[in-house]
């Protein structure tokens, strides 16, 4: 049965350096109560946020009492908030330094959250947001929509070898945080509005915009592989149907097993770039032993006439984490010979 959504009006207090008692700043006709509470919590949170980060004065914003909860206290705010909602509007031009200021600001941002939150009604597609963190706090650099939960998890285990070598730590908030955490999950949303924001304007940060190509680099690749035939392996021990031509092969190139495959000649036919197969089972196993990036295309061009070469650090990765993927192995972290960002969590 769908949820039921009650129309019952809640009216949402705050009190703020200019506020100097709890005064009715927000009110909603059509939440739940578990979502009057959500509202609550993830406009107190950016406030919390804002404190923290920048130093500002504490602001408190909270869900007010019900009809049923305390009949008074609920009519004089009702009474107090019918009296300011039709002048919110003229209060968005006010002194910065003026109580006016102070309650279109709890306003603005409670309706922007409201209105994320009414959009977490029964969603179950699996929409993402990206966030990196290089010792600041994470934020929000990319909104993923267009993968299934088995790609983003290949997603998050190969964009995150990405960001390590640029320095960063990576989070994704998923539909799972909406609700467990409902509040990261509107922080994060609202924050990918804002770099979304910044980039069409050109203000974006250079580690988010990085971040974000990356992001980009890897979505692109993991769709790709979606075109790529699909591949059954024999049964084990059936050597009755041994390989006796390219179609044969291809059936070799993917056994039933469900764990990691040792690289092997008859897999060739099956893999999405069959005459560098062997180069990247090599690349993958220089990144195993421990090189560095630098030093691995160095080795590579050492080998041009046996290997085809390598022209990028992004290749050398793409590379990588394919023939991996290919083979169920273990993801590795990449080494980019360079110093991580300050504050990154990771050890060296």
């Amino acid at each position: 049965m769908a949820a039921r959504y009650v129309a019952r009006e809640r009216i949402f207090t705050g009190l703020s350096p200019n506020l100097v008692q709890s005064t009715a700043v927000f009110s909603a006709d059509d939440l739940t109560l578990d979502e009057c509470q959500t509202l609550a919590l993830s406009v107190q949170k950016c406030f919390d946020d804002l404190h923290d980060q920048q130093g500002a004065e504490s602001w408190f914003f909270e869900l007010g009492p019900s009809v049923e909860d305390d009949a008074a206290a609920f009519i004089n705010l009702k009474n107090q908030w019918d009296g300011t909602k039709g002048e919110i509007e003229g209060y968005r031009g006010s002194s910065m330094n003026s109580w006016q200021s102070d309650v279109f600001m709890f306003h603005s941002v409670a309706c922007e959250h409201a209105e994320i939150i009414r959009g977490m009604r029964g969603t179950e597609t699996p929409t993402v947001y990206l966030q990196c963190d290089g010792g600041g706090g994470f934020e929000t650099f990319d909104c993923v929509d267009s993968l299934t939960w088995d790609e983003l998890e290949t997603l998050e285990s190969v964009l995150g070898a990405e960001l390590y070598d640029l320095g960063l730590d990576l989070r994704v908030v998923s539909d799972v945080h909406a609700e467990r955490d409902p509040a990261v999950y509107v922080q994060a949303k609202l924050g990918w509005n804002r770099f979304a924001f910044a980039v069409s304007s050109g203000d974006a940060d250079e580690t988010r915009l990085a971040a974000a190509k990356a992001s980009n680099e890897c979505i692109e690749e993991i769709k790709s592989l979606r075109r790529k035939p699909v591949v059954f392996g024999r049964v084990a021990g059936d050597d009755a149907d041994r390989v006796s031509d390219a179609s044969a092969a291809a059936k070799d190139a993917s056994p039933s097993t469900d764990g990691p495959l040792q690289a092997d000649d008859s897999l060739r036919a099956g893999y999405r770039d069959p005459d560098n197969y062997w180069r990247n089972v090599w690349l993958y196993e220089q990144r195993k032993a421990g090189k560095t990036n630098t030093v691995i295309l160095a080795d590579l061009r050492a080998r041009a006439r046996e290997f085809e070469q390598i022209d990028s650090e992004n290749a050398l990765r793409t590379a990588i984490d394919a023939i991996a993927i290919f083979h169920r192995w273990p993801a590795l972290k990449g080494k980019a010979g360079r110093p991580k960002a300050i504050g990154s969590q990771h050890s060296a």
